[in-house]
């Protein structure tokens, strides 16, 4: 099985040992056909998955590098939608896409759309559960994640890039690539949603995201920004939908 699962990846490789038709002879061409059909299927999904990505660089290119991953990187689920887990790491390493730096990121925020829009239901927090809580006991306060919550922070413009070549909304001009942004996924609703975050504001919310007590979270933040503005964040914890829950403090 595993002979005739890594022929499949191989163009014009041999079939495996023992393989034979109905007649018992050699079916090389039957075999070539199968195999064909599954390069175009992983490559299909890899097109869906990551539209971005393959708008930027072109159909011809774009299938190019994803049956290079194809070969190195077997599918291991039978779900087609969780092909390309390593598909932003396989481009970063990527030597043809190298005058693409940016092109690892923005598969990152690409899968990581897809990660929210497939994660768990989940009620989101909201005000009023938020101005329930003592002030007191708020810094020693834990938020629990959203099942879609994520961050992608890059060196480079992903949430323009994204926008711009996924959506056609939200970004007019010219794009500078080399201006670092950090997204912010989220599903509060029925739709995946995508927000730039300042670089004190994305360390604030993965500080949260990671489990860590709020007071934590202001000083990572204050660490990274003394200008960092609580109100502001504090605002972006309710209406971003990034959060399922409040826990009190742990005694």
């Amino acid at each position: 099985m595993d002979e005739f699962a890594s022929g499949l990846l191989v163009a014009d490789g041999a079939p495996p040992p023992g393989l034979h038709s109905a007649f018992g002879l050699g079916d090389a061409g039957r075999f070539a056909i199968y195999r064909n059909n599954v390069a175009s299927s992983l490559i299909r999904a890899l097109r869906e998955i990551f539209p971005a990505t393959r708008r930027i660089v072109g159909d011809r290119f774009f299938d190019a590098m994803a049956h290079a991953f194809m070969v190195e990187h077997p599918p291991r689920s039978p779900l087609v939608f969780r092909y390309g887990d390593e598909f932003p790491d396989f481009l970063a390493a990527f030597g043809p896409a190298g005058k693409m730096p940016y092109l690892a990121d923005l598969a990152r925020v690409e899968r990581s759309w897809l990660d929210a829009w497939h994660a768990a239901d989940a009620e989101t927090l909201d005000g009023e559960t938020m101005a329930s809580v003592p002030v007191a006991q708020l810094p020693h306060c834990r938020l629990i994640a959203h099942p879609a919550a994520r961050i992608v922070v890059s060196l480079f413009a992903v949430a323009d890039l994204f926008l711009a070549n996924r959506e056609d909304a939200g970004v007019s001009g010219r794009i500078d690539a080399s201006v670092a942004q950090a997204v912010l996924i989220t599903r509060p609703a029925l739709a995946v949603t995508i927000k730039s975050l300042g670089r004190d504001q994305a360390v604030f919310m993965q500080a949260l995201l990671n489990g860590r007590p709020l007071e934590a979270a202001v000083n990572a933040a204050l660490a990274c920004d003394r200008k960092f503005d609580l109100g502001a964040g504090m605002s972006l914890v309710v209406w971003s939908g990034a959060f399922h829950a409040i826990r009190g403090a742990e005694r």
